[in-house]
């Protein structure tokens, strides 16, 4: 996790003398949307990611994310079944985004985030919590957002999501395939490149 932590801080800042790579940090809010039975509760993330071919019309995003889920799936009667479960997931993002606007930016973005997940999941009518790990995880996602320029190579970041979390999580040597909704916003900075002039 710490070298995780290590890539989020060196990506937006790593990358500042290249041509026409951007450079964002942000922090979001998440929050899982649930159907049926059950609750959800608002997590968190931190994320570091670059864009190539910034100042252009299409641009390609990846980086390094962790985010927190929280979410509570139960029977009719909550002390006899419930599933509290606890979720972080680090993910490398593969998002196209389109642009436009020139001194402000309006952006669409689409894609998917793929990564591995861990927490803890308290289950069972006896309450007991158990530790799980978590295969590949796979979230396809869409954003609309904005850029609203502070400076000449400092924007504010403003990103609302939705994406679908798809996984398996071992627990009890018990495998369960398991998959949700959410919505996140996030904000943070977008740091600009040096040159600003167009790549064909």
């Amino acid at each position: 996790m710490r070298t995780c932590f290590i890539i989020l801080i060196f990506i937006p800042f790593g990358t500042l003398a290249q041509r026409n790579i951007g450079s964002e940090f942000h922090l979001s809010g998440n929050h899982p949307l649930i159907e049926g039975i059950g609750a959800s509760f608002f997590g968190g993330g931190i994320g570091g990611n670059v864009i190539f071919r910034d100042t252009n019309t299409f641009g390609i995003k990846t980086g390094v994310e962790i985010n927190y889920f929280h979410t509570l799936r139960a029977s009719q009667n909550l002390s006899y079944y419930h599933g509290d479960n606890h979720c972080v997931f680090v993910t490398i993002p593969a998002m196209i985004r389109f642009s436009t606007g020139k001194k402000n930016k309006r952006f669409f973005e689409m894609g998917a985030y793929v990564g591995i997940g861990s927490g803890k999941s308290e289950m069972g009518k006896y309450s007991q919590f158990v530790p799980y790990s978590s295969g590949v995880v796979f979230t396809p996602a869409i954003s609309f957002g904005g850029r609203i320029s502070l400076s000449e190579r400092i924007d504010l970041l403003l990103r609302p999501e939705l994406g679908l979390t798809v996984t398996d999580y071992h627990a009890s040597d018990r495998v369960f395939e398991t998959w949700y909704s959410y919505a996140r916003f996030c904000a943070g900075i977008h740091v600009k490149p040096k040159r600003t002039d167009k790549i064909k």
